[in-house]
Order: C-alpha cells, then sequence, then structure tokens
C-alpha cells in the first residue's frame, strides 16, 4: 500500500514541475533580407534566463513560471523585446548601422568593438563598398585615412600606410582572416586572387600586427571579409553602367 502511494505522490509531483515549465520556441531573422540570425541572446527575468539562436536562427527557451516579456540582443542589431509573448515565435531584427560600424575582428581575432581594440584600425563598410563603384581595390583601399596603394597596372602594387611608398612587404593581406599568401611568398601580387564582388567589408590594421598575425605583418594588415553563405540556394546579378 505504501509503494502504490509513493510512486502516485512522485508521479503527481512531476507531472507538477513540467506543467509549471513554459517553453518558448522561435526563429530570429534579419527584417532586411530575411535570413536566419544567428548568435543572439534570448532572455528573460533580467537575464536570469537565457540562451542563443543556433545557424538556422531557432531557439528554444524554458522558463519556470510565465515570464512578462522576451528580450533579443544581438551585436549589430537593435534590441528588441516582445511583450506577453506566446509559445510560438517569429522574430525580425533590424540592423543597426551605428552598431555595424564599430564591429571588428582583425584587431584581436574576434568579435570586438572599435573603440575597445588597442591598436589603430579603420573599417570600409559594405555601403561604402557600394557607393565607391570602385573597379580596383586600391580605390577602396584609398579611402582610408592614412593608407596609400598604387596599381602598378601589372598584376602589382605599392602600399604605404603611415610610411614612404614602398614594395617591401610590410602588410599582410587576409581573406577572413586567413593569409591569401603563405609566410615569405611574395605579397605584391596577392591582391589578384581577391574576389572583390563578394566583400562585405574591408578592415585596415594601420601599424604593427605581428603578434597577431606574424612577421609578414609588421607594417600593418589588411583583411578582406566576404559576405556569409546563405543557407539557401541563392544566387545574384550584378550590372552596372556610365557614361561620360
Amino acid at each position: 500500500m505504501l509503494k502504490p502511494l509513493c510512486l502516485t505522490v512522485l508521479s503527481f509531483m512531476a507531472f507538477t514541475a513540467v506543467y509549471a515549465q513554459t517553453v518558448f520556441k522561435g526563429k530570429v531573422v534579419d527584417a532586411g533580407t530575411n535570413q536566419p540570425v544567428h548568435g543572439v541572446t534570448v532572455s528573460c527575468f533580467n537575464n536570469q534566463i537565457n540562451t542563443i539562436t543556433d545557424t538556422k536562427g531557432n531557439f528554444t527557451l524554458t522558463a519556470t513560471t510565465p515570464p512578462d516579456s522576451l528580450h533579443f540582443t544581438s551585436v549589430g542589431y537593435n534590441a528588441k523585446s516582445i511583450a506577453t509573448p506566446v509559445v510560438e515565435l517569429y522574430v525580425s531584427l533590424s540592423p543597426s548601422f551605428a552598431n555595424l560600424n564599430e564591429i571588428v575582428v582583425t584587431g584581436g581575432r574576434e568579435v570586438q568593438r572599435r573603440t575597445e581594440v588597442p591598436v589603430a584600425i579603420n573599417v570600409i563598410s559594405k555601403t561604402a563598398i557600394n557607393e565607391t563603384k570602385a573597379t580596383r581595390l586600391d580605390l577602396l583601399i584609398n579611402k582610408i585615412p592614412g593608407a596609400f596603394m598604387v596599381d602598378l597596372g601589372n598584376e602589382q602594387h605599392s602600399m604605404s600606410v603611415r610610411q614612404p611608398l614602398g614594395y617591401k612587404s610590410l602588410f599582410l593581406y587576409l581573406e577572413d582572416g586567413i593569409p591569401v599568401r603563405t609566410t615569405g611568398d611574395f605579397n605584391h601580387n596577392a591582391l589578384i586572387e581577391i574576389n572583390q564582388a563578394s566583400l562585405e567589408r574591408i578592415e585596415v590594421v594601420k601599424g604593427p600586427a605581428s603578434s597577431l598575425y606574424g612577421s609578414e605583418a609588421v607594417g600593418g594588415a589588411i583583411n578582406f571579409i566576404t559576405q556569409s553563405p546563405s543557407p539557401f540556394l541563392s544566387g545574384k546579378i550584378q550590372a552596372e553602367a556610365g557614361s561620360r
């Protein structure tokens, strides 16, 4: 008699605990592109309970009591709160362009705000790349104060960042944080391997970066960051024309 009673009590307690939990599921997307946003922090009760979205923008958050609201925050996006949330959510976040200009990865090999990076670094944003209508990479690099590049017209160039123009291999060129050329390889024609049409932004470290990237970056580093691949099959055709 005692054993069935204990089992009944335990079953009731387990049922009560499960019943009291509220599970929120949903997806977070970019308001402009409708693409999933991963790494978004979803929280409630003053961040006492939180989770982050996966690579597909999905999240699951379990709360013991129903919260008044859910909060969504991510670097480069405006924060958003949803009052009295429903169990199934579809959330769109709008990009914060003011914050995007401050986000860099070249200065410390991780996502940081530009004001927190201990080196001088400049960023050419996607908007600036599109507005420049540059046909060569040197036309973009020359938008950076203190940087000057000359296209020699034979797949080579000369480069200067806060120093006289020269031909020495003092600057390291990276694509998504990976050196375009191996250490000791000739660097003056490395830019011919950069796909300019795929660029999301360009980060220029104006000063020695050897502690992060080795001896090739004694004069500075230029990181060409490409666009994130779409999780879906997609393509893009772009054409421009002009006249004099």
